[in-house]
């Protein structure tokens, strides 16, 4: 049975597969019931991290219970594996109306929603995230459960053994810089088969990321590059 609420999770992608597809993207379905709804959507513009390392920018929603939220995307073309920053949108999660609202009601929230989902596309919040991948590739991560703390808090908590499969990932790859921790917890959510937590990863990767503003980002002379202590 459809969702008790409106717009449904049926005409949400709809409305969403509209406006991506009017911007030149592509939609992916992670997930979708009558009560959850998961979706990832790319653009074909593409921006290099670092050389041979391509990202695309995109945008995610999760529609669960009454909420919607919308957030920007940006997806790994080399990896296959993605970051969802809802912090980088303001008032990007919208509460659905009871199913016997008024059309005219629907029909505005409905534009409101096509506004968050654009807002979530512009050029402006790739760029910024693409610079700040390009700047956590130069922080070295001293300490993984450190930057993991700094990066929780807010967040709903995670499974220990997602973690754990992330950190050890992190550990035994070539990259101990901030943009691997990211990678290392994206590529997790990549091989998660539950869409709710693969999406809960992403925004994690997407939190380590904004870790590149933090006043924990010391210069280390003896490292000669910036250190996440």
């Amino acid at each position: 049975m459809e969702c008790s609420f409106r717009p449904t999770n049926t005409e949400v992608l709809h409305v969403f597969t509209d406006v991506v597809e009017g911007a030149g993207g592509n939609v992916a379905q992670d997930g979708c019931d009558w009560d959850f709804l998961y979706l990832r959507a790319t653009l074909p513009d593409l921006a290099e991290v670092q050389p041979g390392d391509p990202v695309r920018r995109g945008v995610a929603l999760t529609a669960l219970n009454e909420y919607v939220c919308v957030s920007p995307y940006v997806f790994r073309v080399v990896c296959s594996n993605g970051q969802i920053m809802p912090e980088d949108v303001k008032d990007c999660s919208l509460r659905r109306m009871d199913a016997d609202s008024p059309v005219a009601e629907v029909t505005e929230w409905t534009l409101k929603f096509e506004e968050v989902i654009r807002a979530c596309l512009e050029p402006e919040i790739f760029t910024g995230a693409v610079e700040r991948m390009r700047a956590a590739s130069k922080i070295l991560v001293r300490t993984w459960r450190e930057a993991l703390r700094h990066s929780l808090p807010g967040r709903v908590e995670l499974p220990g053994l997602a973690l754990e499969e992330a950190e050890c990932r992190f550990d035994e790859g070539d990259d101990q810089s901030l943009y691997g921790m990211v990678n290392a917890i994206t590529s997790t959510a990549r091989d998660e088969e539950d869409p709710e937590l693969r999406w809960r990863l992403e925004e994690l990767g997407g939190g380590v990321l904004a870790l590149v503003d933090s006043p924990l980002i010391k210069t280390d002379s003896a490292a000669a590059q910036p250190v996440m202590t």
